[in-house]
């Protein structure tokens, strides 16, 4: 697997969707709980993204505490509410 650190893959993800889309991107989007790696505005949707690099079976969250589970980035988006702003 690609060893790389999740401010590699933030900045795929930014040029992949700023050359292939009209995407307004906000990396780094703070909320009152932490802030999400990237988040995407395109076409009246927001996508919050979440990116954790998987070594083993466990990942740890931004404060360090882990995050068990299938998926760690879903769950900490949800923990954290981070998507609770674009919500009308």
């Amino acid at each position: 697997m690609f060893e790389g650190s999740e401010a590699l893959f933030r900045g795929l993800y930014c040029a992949f969707f700023a050359s292939c889309l009209n995407a307004e991107m906000v990396p780094e989007d703070i909320s009152n709980h932490g802030q999400v790696d990237l988040t995407i505005k395109l076409e009246g949707f927001v996508y919050v993204i979440e990116i954790k690099l998987r070594r083993g079976t466990v990942a740890p969250d931004a404060d360090g505490a882990a995050v068990a589970g299938p998926n760690p980035a879903l769950a900490q988006i949800q923990a954290r509410g981070y998507s609770a702003k674009y919500r009308d």
